[in-house]
């Protein structure tokens, strides 16, 4: 429509003061509303008459059952029906100057308003205990399910975390801005039509700047984050020797019954660290229930942290998530630190976090497993062997330096 002007309603639609107070000050711009959308939108035209007014007719109760008899009667009082905000709240227009003022009984529109408060109010609530169930299962499948503690957590996630927060943070902005709002309506005299006004405007659109600012900010830092690190993920390596003793001195006899597509190696790089993974298993064996499992495998982690204040504390936190076995600790020439921790343990106890029925489990011999973590600076690598072979006895022949 030519010349037409088109603006969101800033207000809840029960807050009939305001709203009315600002289709007053476009009276006074030369506008004249035309129609609703039912997004909120108000759509207005050039006036070509004298200035009038505009009331909102909050109904009883919602729906179009009575709405033939409202428009008459305030025909008759000089009001001419525009359209509807929603089921519940009317637009008119005075037609006359000496049209009888609707919505005059304050007690009627309290007690409708009050109840809109109210479930507004338990929506809120409720939106509040969604936000805390999100973070707390956020928490309990990423934190204490995934991650050996808060730092190792922080090391994958970190700057995730922050866009984690800021979101949350835009949240809670919001939730707040609600509930204001919500007792601000309950607070005042609705029919002094004396709420519109450019601070207030300016208040309302804080909250859902803060929001649009967190959603940016998260979205262009998912995407640059994206970019600075795609391709650097699990990189395939060739011919990379493993920075510690690789399986072929360990036990040569292991290592010549591995297939070709059973050694492999790969890397990549994280805000926080970068990793490379060496990684060697023997060729699967068939069970019943269509599983299969390694007999043996021999896997180097190799992790280097860039912060340097939480090497020592991920190393803690990693030697206590990753058996509940005493750990040893051991003088291994050019590292600073090394901890060693060897035990039983069955087919069965190994899967357990699996959750699943394995036929054939109970008849397979329990296997030694064997763990090593080795720090020098900020780089920490983990062994991890359950093969034939003792490692303790060679600790300082395979791995010192």
């Amino acid at each position: 429509m030519k010349n037409s002007v088109t603006e969101r309603i800033p207000y809840d639609w029960f807050e009939i003061d305001a709203i009315e107070g600002w289709l007053d000050e476009h009276v006074r711009q030369g506008l004249r509303l035309v129609s609703i959308s039912g997004f909120g939108r108000a759509f207005f035209v050039p006036s070509t008459g004298t200035l009038t007014r505009y009331r909102i007719h909050v109904k009883p109760e919602r729906g179009i059952s009575h709405d033939d008899e409202y428009r008459a009667t305030f025909a008759d009082l000089g009001w001419e029906y525009v359209d509807s905000i929603n089921a519940q709240a009317d637009v008119y227009q005075a037609v006359r100057p000496d049209a009888v003022e609707i919505n005059t009984d304050e007690e009627v529109l309290r007690s409708v308003i009050d109840r809109v408060v109210r479930n507004r109010r338990i929506g809120l609530i409720a939106l509040c205990a969604l936000i805390l169930y999100w973070c707390y299962q956020q928490f309990q499948i990423s934190y204490l399910d995934a991650y050996a503690g808060p730092y190792d957590y922080l090391l994958s996630n970190g700057i995730f975390l922050l866009f984690d927060l800021l979101l949350l943070s835009a949240w809670i902005v919001l939730l707040i801005a609600g509930f204001k709002r919500l007792r601000n309506v309950k607070k005042r005299y609705l029919l002094q039509r004396e709420h519109h006004t450019a601070a207030e405007i300016k208040r309302r659109k804080r909250p859902e700047k803060y929001l649009l600012i967190a959603c940016s900010t998260i979205i262009l830092g998912c995407l640059v984050l994206f970019v600075f690190f795609n391709g650097n993920d699990d990189e395939r390596i060739e011919n990379n020797p493993c920075p510690v003793t690789d399986l072929s001195v360990i036990n040569p006899e292991e290592y010549a019954n591995l297939q070709p597509h059973d050694i492999w190696a790969h890397s990549g790089s994280y805000l926080l660290y970068d990793y490379t993974t060496y990684r060697r298993d023997a060729e699967p064996v068939e069970m019943p229930a269509n599983w299969s499992y390694t007999p043996y495998h021999y896997v180097v982690h190799l992790r280097d942290i860039r912060i340097t204040a939480w090497v020592e504390p991920y190393l803690r936190e990693a030697l206590a998530f990753e058996t509940d076995e005493p750990w040893q600790q051991v003088d291994i020439s050019g590292w600073d630190e090394a901890w060693y921790c060897a035990y039983m343990v069955t087919r069965a106890e190994s899967l357990a976090w699996v959750n699943r029925e394995f036929g054939g489990i109970e008849d397979l011999p329990p296997f030694r497993q064997q763990h090593l973590y080795l720090r020098d600076g900020s780089t920490i690598i983990h062994v991890d062997y359950n093969g034939a072979t003792d490692l303790y006895p060679r600790l300082q022949e395979l791995y010192g330096r």
